[in-house]
Parts: structure tokens; C-alpha cells; sequence
């Protein structure tokens, strides 16, 4: 694990209690059982093992105290990586392979943890096993592809996206919140049409979660496209891993994100940040943004198993989209800010029938 992504001691020591002991025992325990039969072979991946635990064990028991290891739930986890995303620069997500190493290893500790206790306990009084040990952690990762896949063995899973014919359909689902020529836009609140342009810009101009929170009010380019004042171009910022750069934005969702710039000008929403969280312009924080792409495309209509991990599933579908319309892989790869050698992953798929979005 590289030094910048082991958490730092931000939190004070809690005070030797039962609480404080149950999560060092639990640790303790699994990283000696572990050891026994040689699933850590180094001194060095314990102890970066064990500060993650800690850091995870010193957030838990912070008020509002979690007092026991098996009493962590999936929205815990959330706001513990919420929480240490925020320490990072912006635009500089949590490593996915830093967050797979977390979620797998909260999930062995407390399996460890119910198989030792189950085995403790007398067959009479054993209680009812559950339903899936540790599920809290497999469950968040299992929603985020983009973590689960984080330490395959080939690093580069097939990248899941969204078919012609569901693509068409949340495009259409979105696009129904704008007013077209002879009709009106169907009446939503703000937040909803803020929702529906974040997903837009995902789908039609490929950029990263981060990258939607981190977008202001100038890196919208309206002028110079072959629609003049259409939406048509998005200037993303650089940061520690990329250099800034431009990406298209596909006239549908331009007139979708215009639409939410006329709304939020018209109800006075301040701040330069793209999409903000609040009527006050406080930018919108990573769970937030990932529940409201999640409710948007959950009511679209479209299939429920499409929800979970979305946001990529989005991008992936705006690579292909480029791909099968004949761009070169060096300017979708520059238009997504990665190397053009991961434009490989998308080879196999270019070449199945696509039907134009318009």
C-alpha cells in the first residue's frame, strides 16, 4: 500500500474501555489466525492492516459511539469513507484498491469473529446463524463496481454499460424535465433537475463522480459549439493524477444541463459550484451525490439491477458510444483523462449494433 493511502492518526487515542477492547480483540484475533495459516506472510501488511482497522475502529467509537465491531452497517461504512475522502484534495477520490482492501478486511474480521463465537457457543443455545456474515461490507462493495474490481487478478474487468435500447431510454427519461419547442418541461423541483444533469453529464460527456462534484459554473462552455448557447463543451479541472482537459458534451444532454442553468439562475441558487447540494451553494458531498444518481436512474424505469454502480456504467457507455462512432481511441482516452492503453477494455464491444441517441 502506498504511504498516501494509509489513514492518518487524525483522531485522538479513545480511552482504554470495553469498547476500545473489542475492536483491538477482533482485529487481534483474526490477524493471528491469519498469520497461523499463513494468510499474512509479512509483519508489514499486519501492522498497514492493523492501522486501518484502528483508524476505522477510532471513527466508530467517536459520539455517536458504534460500541462493537459487528454493530458496523453499510451506512457507517459509507460515512467512515465519506469521511476520509473529504481529507483528500478535491477531485482526488479514495483509491478504489484502498477501499476493496477495507471493505475485504472488515468483512474477514468479522466473519472471524461470528465463526469463533458460533463455535463457542453450546449447540443449545447457539444462535440462529445470519443470512451473510459480514454482509454490511459486501454489500457496499458489491453496489460499487468500481471498488469490487479494484484488485482482480487481470486489473481490468469488462466494464459493465448500459445496452442501445436502455441507453435511449434514460436518455429519454431524462430529457423529459425540458421544455421543448410547442410544450412544456415536466414540472420538477430544482434538486431533481440538478439530479438529471448530473447523470446527463455522466452519460453524455463521460466525466467521474468526482469530477461532477468538483465542476463550477465555469466549466460549462456555451459559446463556439455549433449551437450557440447550447451547452457543448466541459472544461475539467486537473489534480494530482490528471492534467486539466476538454471534454464534449452530447447536444442532449446540452440542453438538459441548460435547462438546469436557467432553473437555478431564475431561483436565485448562488456559489459557483456546478451542482450544489443546497439553495445556499454548498457543494454536494460524494454519499449525497451517489444516492441521487442512484434514485434518478432507479426512476427511469430501467431494470433495478442498473442502479448499483451507475455512475460508471454511465461513463463506460459514453466511451463506447465514441468508440462505435469511429473516434480514435487517443481522443477518447484523452476526452476521459486516462492512458489510451485502456481503451483496450473496450475493444471486444465496439463493434455490436448501436442505435443513435440524439
Amino acid at each position: 500500500m502506498h504511504p498516501s493511502e494509509i489513514p492518518p492518526p487524525d483522531l485522538p487515542p479513545p480511552p482504554n474501555s470495553a469498547a476500545w477492547a473489542a475492536y483491538v480483540l477482533a482485529f487481534e484475533n483474526w490477524a493471528h489466525s491469519s498469520a497461523a495459516s499463513h494468510g499474512l506472510g509479512r509483519e508489514t501488511s499486519i501492522d498497514t492492516y492493523r492501522v486501518m482497522w484502528m483508524s476505522l475502529a477510532k471513527w466508530a467509537l467517536a459520539k455517536p459511539q458504534i460500541a462493537l465491531p459487528q454493530q458496523l452497517t453499510k451506512h457507517d461504512l459509507e460515512q467512515f469513507l465519506e469521511r476520509r475522502d473529504s481529507r483528500r484534495d478535491a477531485g482526488d477520490d479514495l483509491s478504489p484498491r484502498y477501499v476493496w482492501r477495507l471493505l475485504n478486511l472488515v468483512d474477514r474480521i468479522l466473519s472471524h469473529q461470528s465463526a469463533a463465537q458460533r463455535l463457542s457457543s453450546p449447540s443449545a443455545t447457539r444462535p440462529p446463524e445470519p443470512m451473510a456474515i459480514g454482509s454490511a461490507a459486501m454489500e457496499l462493495l458489491q453496489a460499487r463496481p468500481e471498488w469490487l474490481h479494484a484488485n482482480t487478478a487481470d486489473k481490468d474487468p469488462a466494464p459493465d454499460y448500459l445496452n442501445a435500447a436502455q441507453a435511449k431510454d434514460l436518455v429519454n427519461f431524462l430529457s423529459a424535465a425540458r421544455p421543448r419547442p410547442g410544450r412544456r418541461g415536466a414540472a420538477h423541483t430544482w434538486q431533481e433537475l440538478r439530479n438529471r444533469s448530473m447523470v446527463a453529464l455522466q452519460l453524455g460527456a463521460g466525466a467521474t463522480p468526482a469530477e461532477i462534484r468538483a465542476l463550477t459554473l465555469a466549466s460549462v462552455l456555451s459559446q463556439g459549439g455549433q449551437r450557440n448557447g447550447l451547452p457543448w463543451k466541459l472544461v475539467i479541472a486537473g489534480h494530482a493524477k490528471t492534467a486539466q482537459r476538454e471534454a464534449p458534451i452530447a447536444a442532449w444532454a446540452g440542453h438538459i444541463l441548460r435547462h438546469w442553468l436557467e432553473t437555478r439562475q431564475e431561483q436565485g441558487i448562488p456559489g459557483e459550484h456546478l451542482f450544489p447540494s443546497t439553495r445556499t451553494g454548498k457543494p454536494i458531498a460524494k454519499v449525497a451525490h451517489y444516492l441521487a444518481v442512484c434514485q434518478t436512474i432507479g426512476a427511469s424505469g430501467l431494470d433495478k439491477t442498473l442502479v448499483a454502480g451507475g455512475s460508471y456504467r454511465l461513463r463506460h457507455t459514453f466511451a463506447l458510444r465514441q468508440l462505435r462512432r469511429g473516434r480514435e481511441e487517443a481522443e477518447v482516452a484523452r476526452w476521459l483523462g486516462v492512458e489510451p492503453a485502456e481503451m483496450a477494455r473496450y475493444r471486444p464491444l465496439v463493434f455490436t449494433p448501436v442505435v443513435e441517441v440524439v
